[in-house]
């Protein structure tokens, strides 16, 4: 792969791992927000997608690492 398209999948990757880290603390949120409230299924529901979110973000960590990346782990966007 070419230097140039090398470094542009790694900020795409890492533009993605900003994106899922914002995911995951967004449905932690609603996860301890909800629990705490008494609502255990649907906060569960939301524990669960921050989990997968949490395993998307190993792969595309894993990608960024095999094409020689460093790994931003900077979410996107506070929680709102």
């Amino acid at each position: 792969m070419k230097k140039m398209n090398k470094q542009k999948s790694i900020k795409l990757l890492n533009k993605t791992v900003a994106e899922e880290l914002s995911a995951i603390h967004q449905y932690m949120y609603f996860y301890f927000i909800l629990d705490d409230l008494g609502y255990d299924l649907l906060a569960s529901i939301f524990k669960k997608t921050a989990i997968d979110k949490m395993i998307h973000t190993e792969k595309f960590a894993e990608r960024i690492l095999f094409l020689g990346g460093d790994i931003e782990m900077k979410p996107s966007y506070e929680v709102e």
